[in-house]
């Protein structure tokens, strides 16, 4: 399974609604190195070199030359093409089973335990919503696990045993490592739609309160989801821990289909 945390929004119940997930430009993460590892020129040997622009900027003699001359222009144009390619790009995370009870996902990433978690099927798959809505061609989102480092990686493109630029967005210090992440990148940022099928959970913070419950719970029950399992996260007495269990459902009619059109 595939964890992801929310606060409790909106944007909540249009993704649960609309079977839908945004995924975000790196620029808007809260981790300050995301994707900040640089270029840097160690070794000037001039057959690689001239490889390496010829492949990465131009087959011209003339720029070839001019870059072989200036191995620091050369870092900087290879930074900002590398910075261009990741400007559009989107990144949507997801945890795993082991971070379900921690405390502080749940403070950190669903609004002090007023949010929820959702299980997804480790078989979700994303289509951006332009290739439906403009049937644009946009190349589908891959899955990647996080790879935790402790050292602050050098990407030299004359080292094949250094991290390329395709490593960037998947590499994060180990401060974070307990995290424990499973990223989709796409080529582009912005909402992704996916099979509501694949939801197969979803855990009620323990601070969420009864309403936010019930709306959610009869949302589950009007829209085409099947099998899905609702609980409740609680406090265990007397420990620093957390537990689940199942949520009691009751049937509510006063949530009527028209009702959840506000957020389609």
């Amino acid at each position: 399974m595939l964890y992801k945390f929310f606060k409790y929004s909106e944007f909540l119940l249009s993704s649960i609604i609309n079977g839908q997930l945004y995924f975000s430009k790196v620029e808007d993460f809260n981790d300050p190195f995301e994707a900040r590892f640089r270029y840097k020129i160690d070794n000037l040997n001039k057959k690689e070199l001239e490889r390496t622009i010829a492949e990465f900027i131009s087959p011209n003699s003339d720029i070839i030359q001019k870059y072989i001359d200036s191995p620091y222009e050369l870092e900087q144009r290879l930074n900002k093409i590398n910075d261009y390619q990741y400007d559009n790009k989107g990144v949507c995370c997801f945890t795993s089973l082991s971070n379900l009870l921690n405390v502080y996902m749940w403070a950190h990433y669903a609004n002090s335990s007023k949010g929820v978690c959702i299980a997804f099927d480790e078989s979700l798959h994303f289509v951006h919503k332009e290739c439906i809505e403009k049937h644009s061609f946009i190349a589908d989102p891959q899955k990647h696990a996080v790879k935790y480092i402790s050292h602050f990686p050098k990407c030299n493109p004359l080292d094949k045993d250094h991290f390329k630029p395709a490593d960037l967005l998947i590499l994060k210090q180990e401060a974070w490592q307990n995290e424990e992440e499973t990223r989709f990148i796409s080529p582009k940022h912005g909402l992704h739609y996916f099979e509501k099928n694949k939801i197969k959970a979803i855990y009620f913070g323990s601070g969420l309160n009864k309403d936010q419950k019930k709306t959610i719970s009869s949302l589950v029950e009007m829209l085409p989801y099947k099998n899905v399992q609702l609980y409740d996260i609680v406090l265990k007495e007397n420990t620093f821990e957390l537990d689940y269990i199942a949520y009691k459902p009751v049937s509510y009619t006063h949530l009527r289909a028209h009702e959840t059109d506000q957020y389609l």
